[in-house]
């Protein structure tokens, strides 16, 4: 055998280093998660949508901001909202209640973009003197034009959870999301799904989220970290 192995060294080594190299991946990604330490603090965090109810963090307690005034709708709209608890390493949609807003003052726009305004123009002739003082007197108008700012409510079901909203834990976990597409093929029946999942990550180190997401395109965004 050592022989051979003399004789051959390059074959060998050819063979010998592609499956070492395997191995050192394999180990770095199985090693952490058996050394690196479960994670401490619960994780509050929501669904990146783009409606018109938002979640933000006020003197470290979720709020919820939306425009005086506005219509909620079905629950449908309601943004979600998440606790991943690391006790029982489960996640649990939170519940809430959609704050009472104050009604809009009247007078002042409810949209925070002034109303538009059209001036006819002749695009083959100069503007007129009339034009360019109806197209002043429009942009001033714009310019003062008061409008309804969003109001900042309290989620009274967090009412008593102070968030660290650092982006990394107090034990040195950060929220990640990845958009993944998985095709079944054609021997499990074709299927396939597109969307985020959600991991807390820490020096190679994967705990997954595996939360009821009510849109797999919405990516999931850190709110903090349970601290009281």
């Amino acid at each position: 055998m050592r022989a051979f192995i003399k004789d051959n060294i390059v074959l060998v080594a050819g063979i010998s280093l592609p499956l070492v190299l395997v191995i050192v991946f394999v180990l770095a990604g199985i090693i952490p998660q058996y050394t690196v330490a479960d994670p401490k603090f619960d994780v509050i965090f929501s669904d990146r949508n783009y409606n018109k109810y938002q979640f933000e963090v006020v003197d470290q307690h979720v709020h919820i901001t939306a425009m005086p005034g506005g219509y909620y709708g079905s629950n449908n709209d309601k943004p979600k909202l998440y606790r991943y608890n690391a006790a029982s390493k489960q996640v649990q949609e939170i519940n809430y209640t959609m704050p009472d807003l104050p009604e809009p003052t009247p007078g002042v726009n409810i949209y925070n973009n002034p109303v538009n305004t059209n001036i006819n123009i002749d695009p083959t002739h100069p503007p007129t003197a009339q034009q360019a003082e109806d197209t002043s007197k429009a942009v001033n108008a714009m310019k003062t034009a008061q409008v309804q700012k969003p109001v900042s409510v309290p989620v009274k079901e967090l009412e008593g959870v102070t968030l660290n909203t650092d982006s990394i834990s107090p034990d040195g976990y950060e929220l990640k999301s990845h958009y993944r597409t998985h095709s079944g093929g054609m021997f499990v029946g074709g299927g396939s799904y597109s969307g985020y999942t959600a991991t807390l990550a820490k020096g190679g180190k994967r705990v997954a989220l595996p939360y009821p997401k009510s849109n797999s395109y919405e990516e999931p965004r850190l709110l903090g970290w349970v601290v009281q």
